[in-house]
């Protein structure tokens, strides 16, 4: 767990960000789409991608791996976490 603390909260801004992005709730986020996101520099700008990337590195797990697993995780507990019933922006 040491490994988890430095970068979850630029992981949870990052998948956050992303299904605010496309206007979705976090329960229909794709993963795929959410790693795709991590090329384009200035999406999430104030994001560290070093921080996300070392802390799965650190985890021993594959980058897609690790984002896949955290976009599941928040989306179990989407309801505890504000993030449910609702999309990720109105208008």
């Amino acid at each position: 767990m040491v490994f988890v603390q430095p970068m979850m909260p630029c992981l949870n801004r990052y998948i956050v960000t992303s299904s605010s992005y496309f206007s979705i709730r976090i329960s229909s986020l794709e993963c795929r789409k959410t790693q795709k996101k991590t090329k384009d520099k200035a999406f999430a700008r104030s994001v560290s991608r070093q921080d996300i990337i070392e802390g799965a590195q650190e985890l021993g797990r594959p980058l897609e791996e690790h984002v896949e697993f955290c976009v599941k995780a928040m989306q179990a507990g989407a309801a505890e976490l504000g993030l449910a019933g609702n999309s990720a922006t109105s208008g």
